[in-house]
């Protein structure tokens, strides 16, 4: 009779279940029998990593050539795909902006994911105060996050117009 110990190391990352297979060889002086090896499973021990957000820019103005990106970061590397999808609101109208995808995706491996707004191209005529942008962030997969929004601000490019300037005289 006889046996091996195996020692698993301990990371941080959040990752798949993994296994060891163990084959057995031909022994010296012993007969096997009929016994074909054995798999181990390491379970993972790690919380799913945690979602951090990020604006390139806290404003984009209406018609710039120059977009904002949202940065998503993990706090760990993790072993799985992580996707955190979310809906678009705010004051802005959906016509004044463009968004390069609507959910951020962090490949296996990958620290962080980009999604883009962009208004090029997009402008009105209209004087307008300062519009939101918001992201409503919805339920991700293989992660967490306290964040549920993020604001992006919208500034008009258009300056208003004076057509009159009335005066009265002072007593």
């Amino acid at each position: 009779s006889g046996s091996i110990t195996i020692n698993t190391i301990d990371d941080d990352s959040y990752e798949t279940t993994e296994s060891i297979t163990i084959g057995f060889g031909t022994p010296t002086n012993a007969v096997i029998g009929n016994i074909e090896g054995s798999e181990i499973t390491i379970l993972d021990n790690d919380e799913s990593p945690i979602v951090d957000f990020e604006l390139s820019s806290d404003y984009i103005v209406e018609n710039s050539t120059e977009d904002v990106n949202l940065t998503a970061t993990l706090s760990v590397i993790s072993g799985y795909e992580t996707v955190i999808p979310f809906t678009m609101s705010g004051t802005a109208g959906s016509d004044e902006y463009a968004v390069s995808a609507l959910s951020i995706t962090i490949p296996v491996g990958s620290m962080s994911g980009i999604v883009s707004v962009s208004t090029d191209g997009l402008d009105d005529t209209q004087v307008e105060m300062l519009e939101t942008i918001v992201f409503d962030i919805g339920e991700l997969t293989n992660a967490s996050s306290e964040v549920t929004q993020v604001t992006l601000q919208l500034e008009s490019d258009d300056d208003p117009n004076l057509v009159s300037i009335i005066a009265e005289p002072l007593e």
